[in-house]
This record gives structure tokens, C-alpha cells and sequence, in this order.
């Protein structure tokens, strides 16, 4: 084959190669979209006894996910705590989509955290930050009423 191709006319070449450089620009690694995994966020408040950091809510959370599932479930639900609010005691916790339901379960499973009682109440799950953000907004405003 590569015989024919060489000894045919430079024309013919051009063309050959300009079929064989679109083959693989079709196939090119540069041309595939991202298998980006998609995220969700829970909006959630800690019922607690105790004043707490982001990073005792942020271990807790992992501790609680190895203990139920494993490590191998801990990095597929990659948990990370984005927004903690110590007045108000509203988080919000970033996952993965598929593995919602078992950062949920986790987050049930809380019942100790740094040696003081809590209880955990999920508020809402959202695609984006900026409608969680929103929600809890309106949640803490609520709230706050009632707590006046």
C-alpha cells in the first residue's frame, strides 16, 4: 500500500494525506469533551451543644462516610464543606451527583461531633450554588424571625 501511495501523483498524495490528517484530527484526544463528573450541593444545619469549626464538620463528615462506606465510596462522594455559617449553624457540603444519596446518609449518621451532641437537618439539594445560596438566604431570614 505504501508503495502505491508514493509512486502515485503528488496530487493524489495531497489528497491521501489531507483524508489521513482529518481521520485523526477527528479522533485527536483534543476534540472529545471532558468526562467531568457533575456536582451536587446540600444545604444542611447542625443542632449542636457546642460552638464548631469548618474543619470538625469537614473531618466529621469524612469519618462518618469511611465508617459507613469505605474508603473507596469517601473518594467517589468527594466530600468538601464549602460554606459553614457559625451563627446560624447552616453548612453546605459540595459531592458528587451520583453518590448524593450516600453523603445524605452520612450526614445523618452525625450524632457526635467533637464530644458534643448534634443533630443534622437537610434543607435542600441543588445543581448550583447560586440557588442553594439562595434558598438558605431565605431559610436563615425565617429563622431569624422566628427566633425574635
Amino acid at each position: 500500500m505504501f508503495l502505491k501511495w508514493f509512486e502515485s501523483k503528488p496530487e493524489e498524495r495531497n489528497i491521501i494525506l489531507s483524508i489521513i490528517l482529518i481521520s485523526m484530527q477527528k479522533k485527536s484526544p483534543h476534540n472529545l469533551k471532558t468526562k467531568r463528573e457533575k456536582k451536587r450541593y446540600i444545604l444542611f444545619r447542625i443542632n449542636c451543644n457546642k460552638a464548631l469549626s469548618a474543619k470538625e464538620i469537614s473531618d466529621a463528615i469524612n469519618n462518618a462516610i469511611l465508617s459507613i462506606f469505605g474508603n473507596e465510596s469517601l473518594s467517589k462522594i468527594n466530600p468538601r464543606l464549602i460554606e459553614w455559617d457559625e451563627n446560624s449553624c447552616f453548612a453546605i457540603l459540595k459531592c458528587e451527583r451520583s453518590s448524593k444519596e450516600k453523603a445524605i446518609e452520612a450526614l445523618h449518621h452525625l450524632r457526635e461531633i467533637r464530644h458534643g451532641t448534634v443533630s443534622i437537618e437537610i434543607i435542600s439539594v441543588s445543581g448550583t450554588l447560586k440557588a442553594l445560596r439562595k434558598k438558605a438566604m431565605l431559610k436563615m431570614q425565617n429563622h431569624n424571625r422566628q427566633g425574635t
